[in-house]
């Protein structure tokens, strides 16, 4: 029997997924709704001054500088880009204007200290001054839940209640990529003594670690070939096989992806999930392997026949584990070592397929 995954498929998770898409043109919306709105408050208050007090200036003054004068002047704020950046001016004058040592009163807290109590507020979005308190005395800085409120206030960050509602999309992707895969088709096109011809190429990946596998190559994806793909995909070796793999894989609405090959990937214990039409986005990690392999390999080289494509995919796919490093990972490569690479000693180039793929290393 194959192992038990410990991840458990919930129907709401890929709901949400769905609509990511669709929350960004809300999120838009929303925008432009308040630019408008703030443009007709501004045609009501005319040339009145608006009165704040300081804790209001000081939240505005933060989110200002954020955004910077040109965007400032493009959403017509009801304060004009100077005012916003003037009272980020004081604000940072204030930080750093420190009292005489004749002045009694509490000590004021250190500069790591402080950065510490934003970091953690940053970071975590449903903690209020009391969790950060807390979590502050676990990491022996003692300071009070008065202190803590006070310094969310000096750096423009916003109580807990209205910070932020939930998780992040992005926290809430990162909490899944572990029980996730993906599946999807490319194609080149390749000369063969019968003319041009395009070459249909599967690939998969775990997307929690890069991993991607070439389930093959062919000029006729046909059913028969694709229930092939899914026992090399689901083998021990193979990416959705052994323990903890991937229990639910994303695919597009292809017809290649057929009732027969969705049954059987479950009946491997892997769930496939089709997309929405037109969504390249839910499929994000995919598509950019995509890209990246186009863009790398496939547009640079003209390939002579199926074989040697096959050869330069698989030469490449070893670059992308071993040697490329990659940005959703921390700039780090897929197959990482036991021991540290040198920080001393001569710097020479690994080279690929002629020098098309390039790697840098030091020599032992």
């Amino acid at each position: 029997m194959p192992n038990q995954s410990p991840f458990i498929f919930q129907p709401w998770l890929f709901v949400l997924w769905c609509m990511a898409g669709w929350i960004g043109k809300q999120q838009q919306e929303v925008i432009d709704y308040l630019v408008t709105e703030n443009a007709i408050l501004r045609e009501k208050v005319g040339g009145k001054r608006i009165l704040l007090d300081d804790d209001q200036r000081r939240r505005l003054a933060v989110k200002g500088k954020v955004l910077g004068r040109k965007r400032l002047r493009q959403i017509k704020t009801l304060f004009t880009p100077d005012t916003l950046l003037r009272w980020h001016r004081r604000l940072v004058a204030e930080k750093h204007t420190y009292p005489g040592s004749g002045k009694s009163g509490r000590p004021k807290i250190s500069v790591d200290t402080e950065a510490l109590i934003v970091r953690l507020a940053n970071e975590n979005s449903t903690w209020g001054c009391d969790r950060i308190q807390g979590e502050l005395r676990k990491l022996s800085v003692i300071v009070s839940d008065t202190t803590v409120q006070n310094v969310l206030k000096s750096n423009g960050i916003e109580p807990q209640p209205t910070r932020k509602d939930g998780t992040s999309w992005s926290e809430f992707l990162a909490a899944h990529l572990d029980c996730l895969g993906a599946i999807d088709f490319t194609t080149v096109d390749v000369w063969t003594p019968k003319g041009l011809r395009t070459i249909y190429l599967l690939f998969a990946m775990q997307i929690g670690t890069r991993k991607v596998q070439c389930l093959g190559s062919t000029e006729h994806p046909d059913e028969a070939w694709m229930l092939e793909a899914v026992d090399r995909v689901t083998a021990d070796d193979g990416i959705f096989g052994g323990e903890n793999h991937p229990t639910i894989v994303l695919m597009d609405r292809d017809t290649k992806f057929s009732k027969a090959f969705r049954a059987k990937l479950e009946n491997k214990e892997v769930k496939p999930h089709v997309l929405p039409p037109r969504s390249p986005n839910l499929n994000a990690h995919m598509e950019r392997f995509i890209g990246t392999y186009k863009r790398e390999l496939a547009r640079q080289m003209i390939f002579f026949g199926k074989s040697m494509l096959d050869k330069a995919t698989a030469i490449f796919l070893e670059h992308y584990h071993d040697e490329r490093p990659h940005q959703g990972l921390d700039n780090e490569r897929i197959m990482k070592f036991e021991h540290p690479p040198p920080d001393k000693g001569e710097i020479v180039v690994d080279k690929r397929l002629g020098g098309l793929l390039k790697s840098y290393s030091r020599a032992a």
